[in-house]
């Protein structure tokens, strides 16, 4: 016998929002037994994002009883039984924290369904209960949430009955050995018959494509390798050129995963996007497992029976689940293995060797590449190329990082455990020095504490304990004799540990520290010369670079990407002047400055006028959480006006609910979100005819990184700021373009426009 639980609040916080609803019904494996609910008067106003999504006001609760009021009845109804919701996490904390003390076992329904439908794009509740036509009169009210949970419950069960044989007994080898909730509830149905199993198969996205530039005539008299300034060619532009080469090429692109579907080619991604069979064997075969190795190997035994190409984005693999999967999966270092090594066969197969920039990078920068370049070498999206460097080459060092090396050395070297365990508490010691370095010298305003690392900092009381701590480590390190097997993590840990020591110690790349969400050490780095990796690595070819332009002879010499990309001053630079138009328009009066306040209405006026004569999906790109909200109260009556549905990055559920939601009025929707928000949308294959940019993509001046990659500029602002700007501006405009220019419209609202010309 179980209860499920759901609350509605005013918002998210538990110490600032306010319960305005709560229901409970008590069920077991077949029906309901008994239901209660009740509204609940909070002690503020409700907010109108709150009405509009739960449908309650004011008026509605103004007799109602407070929350105090409830606590008897409340706890009668739950007792002594398991609390099942749908992330009832966050339902039984809320609770908590107005001192109900709720210590009942917590079912998560979303948990379970997560390792029984790996894949989906949301697992929201509303979203589900659409998905096996679960009856739901009015989602996100309490009683209706928890009927349509019970339901989900009851399917989800089902499928787990329905598994194969095979299936069931991966499953409770798994369940047997875990204190996650949810596994005595699975070995007590899991022997059962019958059900019907969940038929969940993540649908092929159709790539539209274009073709806007004959490449092979216009590159006809170039040497390959050669790269592509902008994008006004498309992906299939692209295909064409490397299938009409004689023989093997290697195209490297922002986002491969829209490249148009081809037999000869082959996609290539980091070791670490692949699970490693055997790494996930020797976990499972623990002799306990906690709540996310139970999560993930489940997840994981079932997928294992679907994949073919044991690449990690056919999954969802949450937050928590992360960490856990870097333990499991192919390693950058030592040998190739499992599904990395079979992605790689694959990929020598093929004519056409297709790979991210930030892969792409990533390798090209190591002293040993893993993937040997052919003769033909085509890099397009130059803007997205030059943004990718600080991703690719920015390092991240944790002391999780390092422990979960020396964990998985451990298990292949038991023998060897004290040993291990003293470098582990060596760690543990550097980190815990660092802690007091930032607390002292950290930006307190800042959340992340962020501390740049500059020659005063090095000469302080504090930093002279770091330096022993970690010449401490790197010395037992470097002591590691024969008797620890050589492995892709151990390896790995001593490439880091040589790393961090090296940067800690001298002055050599941008080092700056901060504390993660969870109050954790970070340790940054960034080269200060990344031309010396391009010269020395990137471009190691026999090959002449050329550089090709579809920009037209804007007057542009292309020194800014000649500088960021190492890229020989004499290069030469073949433009096409025969531009293909981007359909651009900027307001006939520059509206104010974002910053200002008058500015939210005058893009609301401005998109006003565009909007009626747009057919298709519509987006206003923004930069900031606080950008998105006010749009969000200014944009209702235009989205009545023209029949719009009106969806706001993080107001209303997650990226993957939004998308979902979309569907259902796919063609009349206006999103508003950021750049990654976009990405999302276009790679899930939203459709996108209309973009309004709110702010010009200026990256931010204190950022440690922008930092370094100025420095060698006499004008930053005008030399590395402004041609920067101009380049992500430029990705933008072409990342939503895509492959299908046809219908689409451009609305650049940034007064700053000016200055980019």
């Amino acid at each position: 016998m179980f209860v499920c639980l759901d609350i509605e609040t005013t918002g998210l916080s538990a110490e600032d929002d306010h319960v305005i609803e709560v229901a409970i019904v008590r069920f077991d494996h077949e029906k309901i037994l008994d239901e209660w609910s009740s509204l609940v008067r909070p002690t503020i106003n409700i907010p109108e994002f709150t009405t509009r999504l739960t449908g309650i006001d004011d008026e509605m609760v103004k007799d109602a009883p407070r929350l105090s009021e409830l606590e008897d009845i409340i706890k009668e109804k739950i007792g002594d039984a398991a609390i099942m919701g749908h992330f009832i996490f966050f339902d039984v904390n809320f609770l908590n924290h107005n001192n109900f003390d709720l210590k009942n076992t917590q079912l998560d329904s979303c948990q379970l369904a997560q390792i029984l439908m790996e894949n989906e794009a949301s697992y929201s509740l509303e979203v589900l209960a659409e998905k096996f036509q679960i009856k739901q009169d009015s989602a996100h009210r309490a009683l209706d949430d928890v009927k349509a949970n019970i339901d989900l419950l009851w399917r989800l069960s089902s499928h787990i009955k329905a598994l194969t044989a095979e299936e069931k007994d991966d499953l409770k080898r798994i369940m047997q050995k875990s204190e996650w909730p949810w596994a005595k509830f699975i070995l007590e149905i899991i022997d059962q018959d019958g059900g019907e199993l969940i038929n969940s198969p993540r649908s092929e996205k159709a790539i539209d494509s274009e073709k806007h530039a004959d490449l092979i005539k216009l590159t006809k008299d170039l040497k390959t390798p050669f790269l592509l300034e902008e994008a006004s060619h498309t992906y299939l532009d692209l295909l064409e050129y490397a299938e009409s080469l004689e023989t093997n090429s290697v195209v490297t692109v922002s986002n491969p995963q829209l490249f148009p579907v081809n037999k000869n080619i082959s996609l290539i991604k980091h070791p670490n996007k692949y699970l490693d069979e055997e790494r996930l064997k020797q976990m499972l075969n623990k002799d306990s497992l906690d709540n996310i190795e139970t999560m993930l190997g489940a997840k994981l035994s079932l997928w294992q029976n679907k994949t073919k190409t044991g690449d990690k984005s056919e999954l969802r693999i949450i937050k928590e689940e992360n960490n856990l999967w870097n333990e499991i999966c192919c390693q950058e270092y030592g040998e190739d293995q499992s599904y990395f090594k079979k992605a790689k066969e694959s990929a020598g197969e093929k004519k056409i060797t297709l790979i991210s920039h930030d892969h792409f990078l990533r390798d090209r920068a190591r002293k040993n590449p893993q993937i040997t370049l052919p003769e033909n070498t085509i890099v397009g999206e130059l803007d997205n190329f030059v943004s990718a460097i600080e991703y690719s080459w920015h390092i991240q060092l944790s002391e999780s990082k390092f422990l979960t090396n020396l964990n998985a050395i451990k298990k292949d070297n038991p023998d060897s455990s004290e040993v291990l365990d003293h470098i582990a508490g060596k760690i543990s010691i550097l980190f815990g020095f660092l802690g007091m370095v930032i607390q002292k010298h950290g930006e307190e305003k800042d959340p992340r504490h962020l501390l740049i690392v500059e020659a005063f900092h090095r000469n302080t009381e504090q930093w002279n304990k770091v330096i022993k701590s970690s010449e401490s480590i790197y010395a037992a390190i470097s002591a590691l004799g024969e008797d620890i097997k050589a492995s892709g993590p151990r390896d790995e840990l001593e490439g880091h540990i040589h790393y961090l020591n090296k940067i800690l110690l001298t002055n050599g790349p941008a080092l700056w520290i901060t504390l993660s969400q969870d109050q954790k050490i970070i340790i940054h780095a960034f080269p200060e010369h990344t031309d010396q990796i391009f010269q020395e690595r990137v471009w190691k070819t026999d090959s002449e670079l050329h550089l090709f332009s579809h920009h037209g002879d804007t007057g542009d010499d292309f020194n800014f990407l000649k500088s960021q990309l190492a890229i020989p001053l004499d290069t030469n630079i073949h433009k096409n002047d025969d531009v293909y138009p981007l359909p651009l328009f900027t307001p006939e009066k520059p509206l104010s400055n974002p910053n200002e306040n008058r500015n939210i209405p005058e893009v609301v006026n401005e998109i006003s006028k565009m909007l009626p004569e747009i057919e298709g999906n519509a987006m206003l790109l923004v930069t900031s959480k606080n950008s998105a909200e006010q749009f969000f109260y200014k944009f209702p009556k235009l989205m009545e006006e023209t029949g719009r549905k009106l969806l706001v990055q993080n107001m209303g559920g997650g990226m993957g609910k939004i998308y979902k939601m979309s569907q259902k009025t796919d063609g009349k929707n206006f999103f508003i979100g950021n750049e990654y928000f976009m990405k999302f949308l276009l790679s899930e294959g939203v459709k996108l005819n209309f973009l309004g940019m709110h702010r010009l993509p200026f990256s931010h001046p204190n950022s440690p990184m922008q930092k370094t990659r100025s420095k060698n500029f006499s004008d930053p602002y005008k030399e590395f700021s402004l041609p920067q700007t101009n380049i992500n501006y430029r990705g933008i405009i072409h990342r939503f373009l895509g492959n299908e220019w046809e219908n689409k419209k451009i609305l650049v609202l940034d007064p700053r426009v000016s200055r980019l010309n």
